[in-house]
């Protein structure tokens, strides 16, 4: 591998890492507060995002291709979370299931 190279794979990491900047910085919507259907907290949900920033950085470094995709599969996979419990299944209060679950509490 020569430095041309390198240097691609260099550019194209410090890329990928100033989108994600950008994306945690000004791709997040403040959200109203949620219910969690698993636990029953009301509380702001959390982005989670599957598989291993640990990983992700190990595959850029050392194949780009494969670090490419699973970047772009991190990237696709994340969601809304409960902070509390960590369920995806978060709904708005103002739905009928949202409402039965509150007076539930």
């Amino acid at each position: 591998m020569g430095w041309l190279e390198i240097y691609v794979l260099m550019v194209i990491g410090a890329l990928v890492c100033f989108l994600r900047f950008l994306y945690k910085k000004f791709g997040q919507s403040k959200t109203e507060p949620l219910i969690c259907k698993a636990c029953g907290s009301i509380r702001c949900p959390i982005k989670t995002t599957k598989g291993s920033i640990a990983i992700e950085i190990v595959l850029w470094l050392f194949f780009i291709v494969p670090g490419l995709i699973y970047s772009i599969w991190r990237l696709t996979t994340r969601r809304n979370a409960c902070p509390v419990c960590g369920s995806p299944d978060m709904i708005p209060l103002d739905t009928p299931i949202g409402q039965s679950l509150k007076t539930k509490i």
